[in-house]
């Protein structure tokens, strides 16, 4: 029987094919700088925005009193989105976004009348 040896270079190189792969190097993620041109274009186009809102989605950020549609504006689609709940202690949450990043904790978004209520990164 024969030993095969992989290098740790090559063996670097099969994970990183694998994780392409099975998705888990195109997780939802919030968008990264080279996406501000659509960020700023956005915020161009929306001239009923505050101040505040603006600034959020052109850094990429996520605050509270956003709707839905500049969440996807500033952080792109959710890997999920659940319909309000009651979690086991007895807390409601509105509709919760989870935006998965490669190698962080998820950061879950909960929504109440259509608005974000939350950003938070603990809710499981």
């Amino acid at each position: 029987m024969k030993k095969i040896y992989i290098s740790l270079k090559t063996g670097t190189l099969i994970m990183l094919a694998f994780l392409t792969v099975t998705g888990c190097a195109s997780m939802s993620k919030p968008l990264a700088k080279s996406n501000q041109n659509l960020r700023q274009e956005y915020v161009n186009n929306h001239s009923e925005l505050s101040k505040e809102i603006k600034q959020a989605i052109i850094n990429a950020k996520v605050i509270e009193g956003m709707t839905e549609e500049q969440v996807v504006a500033s952080w792109g689609k959710p890997s999920k989105i659940n319909e309000p709940f009651t979690n086991q202690f007895g807390n409601y949450y509105g509709k919760l976004w989870e935006y998965n990043r490669l190698m962080a904790i998820p950061v879950y978004i909960n929504f109440e009348n259509g608005v974000v209520a939350s950003v938070d990164n603990s809710l499981k």
